[in-house]
């Protein structure tokens, strides 16, 4: 199975089927960050509520310095990325199989929220709209960072965020874009 079968699958609305045969495989499978999303997201969330979309195996967690989170939150549209980010979890993070798409939230003080390499999956309109639902489950304060991995060939989902929310900071390091954005 292929790049082009994942695809298929996720267009005729088999989504969560074609993430799980993924990380099933190990396409799916990564373990580092970049040294500027840790920074930022040290910068950001300040010792607050972190919570991630597309958390994969849970590399971000555990990958901060101590003190950077009070608590975290995953999620994953895969179950079998989410079994895995569950071992060995470090302490005050949870993990659970979420569809951004379908997404409601019941947090309400988050400092961050991070979206790498994940907005892009969604089509614009539900984009739109889980952006929106993200916004009501920040602190007063609180910011989402987007990480673009590709700016160039993700380009709509990089415009779609600058026209439904204020942009606090954009830098583009290499071809990879951060957007850090607050309530319109």
């Amino acid at each position: 199975m292929g790049r082009l079968w994942w695809r298929f699958l996720r267009a005729i609305g088999a989504r969560r089927y074609s993430w799980d045969l993924q990380f099933a495989a190990g396409y799916r499978h990564h373990t580092s960050c970049s040294p500027h999303t840790l920074r930022m997201v040290g910068e950001l969330c300040r010792g607050s509520v972190l919570l991630e979309h597309g958390c994969a195996e849970g590399h971000l967690p555990r990958a901060l310095p101590p003190g950077t989170f009070c608590r975290y939150r995953g999620w994953d549209i895969s179950s079998v990325a989410v079994a895995r980010a569950r071992l060995g979890a470090p302490p005050h993070c949870t993990f659970d199989t979420a569809d951004m798409a379908t997404w409601q939230g019941d947090c309400h003080d988050a400092a961050l929220i991070v979206l790498e390499e994940c907005l892009y999956y969604l089509r614009p309109a539900e984009a739109r709209r889980f952006l929106v639902r993200c916004f009501r489950n920040l602190a007063p304060d609180g910011r989402i960072l987007v990480i673009l991995h590709d700016a160039r060939k993700h380009a709509a989902p990089a415009t779609l965020c600058r026209r439904v929310c204020r942009i606090h900071d954009e830098t583009l390091i290499g071809s990879r874009l951060y957007l850090t954005l607050g309530p319109p």
